[in-house]
C-alpha cells in the first residue's frame, strides 16, 4: 500500500531543501526583484520602486549611494507603513526568501 500523503510531504520537503541550498550564502538582488510592484503597492504610496525613488532623484546605483540617508528615511516614514529604510528592506528580504524557499 502506497501512502501518497507521506510521499507528497517527502517531495515537498525535498523541494524546500533544494530551494534553501540555492539561497544559501550572500546574494545580490536588484531593487526590482527585492521590491516587486506587489510589495510596493501593498506597503507604499508608489506603484513601484522606481517611482518611489524618483522623487529623490535616484536613477542608478551611484545616485542611490549619494542620497543622504535622512532624505530616504523621511520618505519611508511619510510614504510607507515602515518606520525606517532598514525595516522596509528587512521585510522585503524576508518576503523574497519566503517566496523563493516555498516556490
Amino acid at each position: 500500500m502506497k501512502l501518497n500523503g507521506f510521499d507528497d510531504l517527502q517531495k515537498r520537503l525535498s523541494s524546500i531543501q533544494k530551494n534553501a541550498e540555492s539561497l544559501a550564502g550572500k546574494r545580490n538582488v536588484s531593487f526590482d526583484v527585492l521590491f516587486p510592484d506587489s510589495f510596493m503597492t501593498a506597503h507604499t504610496k508608489s506603484p513601484n520602486i522606481q517611482s518611489f525613488l524618483a522623487d529623490l532623484k535616484v536613477t542608478d546605483q551611484q545616485s542611490f549611494k549619494d542620497l543622504p540617508q535622512k532624505d530616504l528615511e523621511q520618505k519611508v516614514i511619510s510614504e510607507t507603513d515602515f518606520e525606517s529604510w532598514q525595516d522596509m528592506m528587512n521585510t522585503a528580504g524576508k518576503k523574497y526568501y519566503e517566496n523563493h524557499l516555498f516556490s
